[in-house]
């Protein structure tokens, strides 16, 4: 029998305790009525309300006590106290105990208290008393109260403290303290929590005393990782609720990386695309709340990407770039991250500037978090002019990871109508690329490890489903052939691998926020292939091909089987969905990687069983020499009639980037380029070593004239005022022969695969 009583005095903090009779942990009916004997005097019957006011101190903890509280006439509380930390401001606290749940709130059960937010108890839970906290004005805490409870009655079981906080009722009753034998009294002293927790204003914090016959994960330190670790130090244990979101060491312990056995990238390099900066102070205090080892907020440095068009602002960008860097920092404390930042611009020319200074650079990893269509119109089935970047860095033994989309089965157009339409994004359909998708992993209903493919119908106030499907512009690579599951066995099917893609916690603006997409999936996977090449010794010769072959060597036993849910988008019916036996699929591809496990198949004596990548593998997807006559490139950019602001004034300066072929002749092909380039008013901006662009500038008058186009305004909203070609470019003859695309616009090109959630 649960009981209810409720004491309120006036508003600053109010505590709530409620208390039931059944025994904790047991079964059984109600309490029979107690036969009185004659003459024995009638037991003093505890009030059912009483009120306090306590003043609570920036500097000292605060002890609270509280006599017995009766329900229906019966004694069922002795006394309680709790003790309040210090809080971050003065305040006068109005206290109150009642003995039922409070209103509104679900009462703890098997189904309701979820073990650090992953998955549901599963095992009966009594509840036996309730403290709440309700603030004016909000004020924040570093360590948890400390409770003392003791009851009428003995209680058996294991006591735990569980949380809930009113004004997000979709996190649930979440474990915090314990456990404690229960007994005739049960205390919990208070610990840290990390980082520190926000109580804000008017929302009423709910901390419960349950028992259980089974065990909930509270977040306590974990016992040191079992195999021998490396120079480094692991990851601590998040010693503090995470109250909504996952922690680095949740994703470390859940999926074992290197990191927990000492491996945490020292020595490694890990590039990663943004276009705004993230701010220092965030990322300090990330590592701040963390507790991260090391000083990885001091490892991240930023390069200006060079060439670009500086546009505006874009908060969405400044999410995505502290998402990413985070998130390595979190799992990969010991690697330096070099953040390249395109400056608010998101076109093609970016991209392929920015890349090209990452391969000049020869980072271990590189991680991209942005896609778009791999080709559009789709059924223009060429591959994208970063193909030979990548392949060099492939080459080269760096692993480059990319989010494989948010649309499931649909891609980033680049156009304003339509925006999206079936297809795979790129850079995740690269063959050079490790492509990633993403479990379910809603931290209130799901897991880390959850063998369910990610198709969230609520995500971010709309849809958010891992990418993945069939490549048109790339055909089946060799690492993919044979590979049961694969819905095609003549094309790239995509992606590779997957990684958990909603709820991960970020330090953004100087507060946590909650955050999800595949945005968060590569990032991950990033920072396992840092701690892959530390514990291996060097690079892989392909890394893409590299996890083919663990699944393979290992049976499939080093990946988590995805075995249900599919990624139709929207009103799409479904194309690509898990298989209930497990093995490769288009949503998610071989599964979710389990670090050491991969560690040790792949470097079983140390070393990359393929061999250390090296510069001397030829740079791959060697092209033909055009046609030398007028050639008018596949598509242009489309934007609506409200976005075009008319073509701009003939003298403004302008960029244009031209990407050449990859020929036999390509020095002396980028030579006559230039000098072609020169005699019709262009100005050489920067070339570079490999001859695989250059970038130029001019009037657009000579643009429209030299390439039989126009250039026009486009409003890009938030990006600022952009430029692009208004009609298709045509090659002049005497450069066809060797030039394979140009961009002259600096339109978004791809988009951020992150969103935030809350």
């Amino acid at each position: 029998m649960m009981t209810r009583t409720r004491l309120r005095v006036g508003g600053l903090i109010t505590i709530v305790a409620a208390a039931a009779l059944a025994a904790c942990g047991g079964g059984g009916g109600g309490t029979p009525t107690p036969v009185t004997p004659p003459g024995t005097p009638t037991p003093t019957i505890a009030p059912t309300t009483q009120a306090t006011t306590a003043a609570l101190s920036p500097s000292a903890t605060t002890p609270i006590n509280f006599g017995g509280i009766s329900e229906n006439g019966v004694n069922i509380l002795n006394s309680a106290s709790m003790t309040m930390p210090a809080v971050s401001v003065a305040t006068t606290a109005q206290i109150t105990l009642e003995a039922p749940v409070p209103s509104g709130v679900a009462t703890p059960s098997a189904m309701s208290v979820h073990l650090k937010k992953p998955s549901t108890l599963g095992v009966p839970t009594t509840p036996i008393a309730y403290f709440a906290v309700t603030v004016n004005p909000t004020v924040t805490i570093t360590q948890s109260p400390a409770f003392t409870i003791n009851f009428t009655t003995a209680q058996t079981g294991n006591c735990y403290i569980i949380v809930f906080d009113t004004s997000n009722p979709t996190q649930g009753w979440n474990g915090l303290l314990g456990p404690q034998p229960c007994s005739s009294s049960v205390s919990f002293p208070a610990v840290p929590i990390n980082p520190p927790y926000t109580l804000n204003s008017s929302s009423e914090y709910i901390f419960a005393i349950v028992a259980t016959s089974g065990t909930i994960e509270t977040p306590t330190p974990s016992p040191s990782p079992s195999s021998s670790p490396g120079a480094a130090a692991t990851l601590p244990p998040v010693t503090g609720s995470t109250f909504g979101g996952y922690a680095p060491w949740d994703v470390a312990t859940a999926f074992n990386f290197p990191v927990q056995s000492g491996y945490n990238g020292a020595g490694e390099t890990v590039a990663i695309i943004g276009d705004e900066t993230p701010s220092p102070g965030d990322l300090q205090g990330y590592q701040n709340d963390w507790s991260l080892p090391g000083n990885p907020a001091g490892n991240v440095t930023v390069k200006n990407v060079s060439g670009v068009t500086p546009g505006g602002s874009d908060p969405s960008g400044l999410g995505e770039a502290t998402l990413d860097v985070e998130t390595v920092m979190g799992l990969a404390p010991g690697a330096n991250i070099v953040f390249y930042n395109t400056q608010g611009d998101l076109s093609n020319s970016a991209f392929l500037l920015a890349e090209q200074q990452v391969k000049t650079d020869n980072p271990n990893v590189f991680s991209l978090s942005f896609g778009g269509c791999e080709s559009y119109p789709v059924s223009q089935a060429t591959p994208a002019p970063d193909s030979p970047v990548f392949a060099a860095m492939n080459a080269n033994g760096m692993a480059v990871t990319a989010s494989s989309g948010d649309q499931g089965d649909n891609c980033f157009t680049g156009q304003t109508s339509p925006q999206f339409t079936f297809g795979v994004n790129y850079p995740a359909s690269d063959p050079s690329v490790i492509g990633v998708g993403g479990n379910e992993t809603i931290p209130t209903t799901s897991s880390l490890t959850a063998p369910v493919a990610w198709n969230d119908t609520a995500f971010s106030g709309s849809q958010g489903a891992t990418g993945g499907g069939v490549s048109v512009a790339y055909a089946i690579p060799s690492f993919q052939a044979g590979v049961s599951g694969m819905f095609s066995t003549t094309q790239r099917n995509v992606p590779d691998v997957a990684m958990p893609a909603e709820g991960v916690l970020i330090q953004l603006n100087g507060k946590m926020q909650e955050f999800g997409g595949t945005s968060w999936a590569a990032p991950q996977t990033a920072a396992l292939m840092a701690e892959l090449d530390e514990y291996c010794n060097g690079r892989p010769t392909n890394a893409v091909a590299e996890l083919y072959k663990a699944y393979s060597q290992s049976a499939g036993k080093d990946f988590i089987a995805i075995t249900s849910g599919n990624n139709a988008y929207g009103a799409e019916s479904v194309t690509y969905k898990a298989n209930a036996n497990g093995g490769y699929n288009n949503t998610t591809g071989l599964g979710l990687l389990k670090g050491m496990s991969i560690a040790q198949t792949m470097c079983p004596s140390g070393t990359w069983t393929g061999g250390v990548g090296g510069a001397t593998r030829p740079m791959a997807l060697a092209s033909n020499y055009g046609a030398a006559r007028p050639t008018q490139l596949p598509y242009v950019r489309r934007f609506t009639d409200s976005q075009d602001r008319g073509p701009v004034a003939a003298g403004t300066q302008t960029n244009v980037l031209l990407v050449l072929r990859n020929t036999p002749t390509a020095g002396s092909d980028q030579q006559k380029i230039i000098d072609d380039l020169t005699a019709h008013g262009f100005t050489v901006k920067q070339t570079f070593a490999d001859h695989s662009m250059i970038q130029v500038s001019a009037p657009a008058s000579a643009i429209a004239s030299y390439f039989n186009t126009e250039i026009h305004q486009v409003d890009g909203g938030k990006y600022g005022m952009l430029y692009s070609n208004a009609s298709p470019i045509v090659l002049p003859a005497s450069i066809a022969p060797y030039v394979s695309t140009v961009f002259a616009d600096n339109l978004p090109a791809r988009i951020p695969l992150s969103y935030r959630i809350r």
